[in-house]
């Protein structure tokens, strides 16, 4: 990896020439595809009491896991990229918003505690 960013810098500043890509991303899937779902909803202009109960729900489904993907890819400032080894994902909603999303890999947090690897 470390040195197909060096490569990829050096291509970005003229130094060298590399092929165009064969796939979209490195790995093979169409990029994310932005859908209305994940669109900006209006400006929430409520005290919290008011979106109140906020409920956390774990992302289990295929429809849940590109609507999770398509916010961090539009919402988060480095885009998406997916989350390595064992992963947990989570969608925060008040009502019909989704206020949020957070997400916790292995990798990032040193491994998961027993009782949640199984």
């Amino acid at each position: 990896m470390s040195c197909r960013v060096a490569l990829l810098k050096l291509h970005r500043q003229g130094f060298i020439k590399l092929p165009e890509p064969t796939h979209k991303n490195s790995n093979g899937k169409n990029c994310i595809e932005h859908t209305l779902k994940g669109n900006p909803g209006k400006i929430i202009n409520q005290p919290l009491k008011a979106l109140l109960p906020i409920g956390i729900s774990l992302v289990n489904n295929s429809f849940q896991s590109q609507l999770w993907n398509e916010l961090v890819e539009r919402y988060h400032y480095l885009g998406y990229k997916p989350l390595a080894g064992a992963q947990i994902r989570y969608l925060f909603r008040s009502f019909s918003y989704i206020l949020g999303v957070i997400g916790f890999s292995a990798t990032a947090c040193g491994g998961l505690p027993p009782e949640i690897n199984g």
